[in-house]
């Protein structure tokens, strides 16, 4: 479950509602109740931040926000993020994922909107997702 602190407008989820395969952008967060709006459904319409589901990153995500390979081995792979270079997006057998700009470590980022909130956190600017 998400709970309503760990997203922002402009995150993209998906729902859990049977047969709903559809990525929705949140509109608006009303944290004291725990809803969010999302664009694409009936207006004034809120979802629980309880059926709100996180979008796991895969390397098909990776790229379509962006990041290209530029490394890969048995034992890990590298991301850059090609319109900010200090950005990276690394496995390793021993950490997990985690997302690095210069000095900074922001561990185990391992969905969509945790990489949206991270990429603003350190640039300022939303992540540009094309899915």
């Amino acid at each position: 479950m998400i709970q309503a602190k760990e997203l922002r407008i402009n995150n993209l989820v998906k729902v859990k509602i049977s047969n709903d395969a559809r990525i929705y952008t949140i509109v608006n967060i009303n944290g004291l109740a725990g809803t969010v709006g999302l664009d694409g459904v009936r207006q004034g319409e809120v979802i629980s931040t309880e059926k709100i589901k996180p979008i796991q990153l895969t390397e098909e995500i990776l790229l379509k926000c962006g990041f290209q390979e530029i490394y890969r081995s048995e034992f890990s792979i590298r991301f850059e993020l090609p319109s900010n270079q200090k950005i990276e997006y690394k496995w390793n057998c021993t950490f997990g994922w985690n997302l690095y700009c210069e000095t900074w470590c922001i561990e185990n980022i391992n969905t969509l909107h945790q990489l949206q909130n991270a990429i603003y956190f350190l640039t300022g600017k939303e992540l540009e997702v094309k899915l």
